[in-house]
């Protein structure tokens, strides 16, 4: 379970060491939960692996592997959370794989939360 900015990057290390395939979501909630009710909403979704970690900075680059397109984020004063099915909100499963466990929840002081999971 994924529950401090130093659990979550040793995480993106292992997807990192591995070439684990791995989707981020943008999202504009802070929790999966806060947002039932609402419309399913995803403002960025790319899917690629773990290109860059920044220990200095606690930052990493998520790069796709069939064009340029990355996201890079600095996750250094979030939140972090770790959710498991079923606690996963509706609202996030459309953009989702159905057999998809668990994801971490990465919760930014603006109010926008990065979802991150790896592919089954």
């Amino acid at each position: 379970m994924v529950s401090s900015i130093d659990e979550a990057v040793l995480l993106l290390k292992k997807w990192w060491d591995e070439g684990t395939s791995v989707v981020a979501m943008l999202v504009p909630y802070s929790e999966p939960n806060s947002a039932v009710g609402l419309e399913a909403m995803v403002v960025c979704r790319l899917m690629g692996r773990i290109t860059t970690i920044d220990d200095e900075h606690l930052s990493f680059k998520l790069g796709s592997d069939s064009s340029e397109d990355f996201m890079g984020f600095c996750i250094a004063n979030c939140s972090i959370g770790y959710h498991q099915s079923p606690d996963l909100a509706p609202v996030l499963r459309p953009y989702m794989p159905s057999d998809l466990d668990s994801l971490i929840f990465i919760s930014f002081p603006f109010g926008m939360s990065l979802a991150l999971f790896a592919t089954p």
